[in-house]
Formats: structure tokens, sequence, C-alpha cells
């Protein structure tokens, strides 16, 4: 779901612009979290591959558990 989102508003995946596919995903992930409320302190409330993510910014990851956790419906 997240590459097809980018590949609609930019172009293919490559490996010559993977970086900027990652930055940006990464900074609309942030922006997700950010507005679902989520931060360092509840992040692990996900799960712990959640809170270990967050962590160390991978916040496209962590958005990724968060969908599983919202379907799941924990």
């Amino acid at each position: 779901m997240q590459a097809e989102e980018y590949r609609k508003k930019h172009e293919d995946i490559t490996a010559k612009n993977r970086r900027e596919y990652m930055k940006w995903l990464i900074n609309k992930c942030r922006k997700k979290l950010d507005k679902a409320g989520i931060n360092e302190y509840n992040v692990g409330d996900i799960s712990k591959y959640a809170y270990d993510k967050y962590l160390i910014e991978r916040f496209d990851e962590t958005d990724a558990e968060y969908m599983v956790f919202q379907k799941l419906g924990e």
C-alpha cells in the first residue's frame, strides 16, 4: 500500500531513487503516527517490535505494525 501511493504521485521505485522513497515514506508515516497520538510513551502498547522500530526512527515499520494492530482490533 505504501509503495503504491508513492508510485501514483512520483515514479516507480528503483535502486536509484530508493533513498528518496524511504525518506518520503518515513516522513509520511511519522506524520500519520503523530496524528494518531502515537509517541515514545505509548508506542509499546502496539507491540515491542513497534516500540523498537519507533526508537530508531523507522516510522514506516511502526506504522505497518500499527495498521495490523488496528485491523486485529486490539
